[in-house]
């Protein structure tokens, strides 16, 4: 039960200062100060491999261009009537609001009655694009991919 979870927990501390010398450790920075707090973390990246944050990037120096995603914007929205589709280069952390802007600017569709889908080369269905303060990187949009700007009821 609870008792035994505890136990797990809390084992090993009985021994502070052996081996320690009685010297000050420096503060664990980084992997070591996790893996000193979760002792089962190299066990479970083993299983699960390594973890990915937003902070884990397509391979890149920091570069601007490296940190670009080129995109197909089509509008779809009947409203907008016949619009070619533009390929454009937009930052990863372009958040789909900012993208929708984007799209006002070149369709003539207010962004606020937007929906963007986005769509991988040589998937099926489009995805939904929301909500709008999330990086288009995060919802999973790639380099290569195509945008779809619809229009909602509104």
């Amino acid at each position: 039960g609870v008792s035994g979870t505890a136990t797990a927990a809390g084992g090993g501390g009985g021994g502070a200062g052996s081996g320690a010398g009685g010297t000050q450790r420096a503060p664990q920075r980084g992997n070591n100060a996790v893996a000193a707090n979760h002792p089962r973390m190299a066990a479970l990246l083993g299983v699960h491999g390594q973890l990915a944050t937003h902070h884990t990037r397509a391979a890149g120096s920091g570069k601007m261009g490296e940190d670009m995603l080129q995109l197909t914007l089509t509008c779809v929205a009947a409203s907008a009537g016949e619009k070619a589709p533009q390929v454009k280069k937009v930052p990863m952390t372009i958040t789909v609001g900012k993208l929708k802007l984007l799209c006002e600017k070149l369709f003539k569709v207010k962004a606020d009655t937007q929906q963007l889908f986005y769509k991988e080369p040589h998937q099926g269905m489009p995805e939904l694009l929301e909500p709008d303060d999330y990086d288009i990187s995060y919802l999973g949009v790639r380099d290569g991919g195509t945008i779809l700007v619809g229009a909602g009821d509104e």
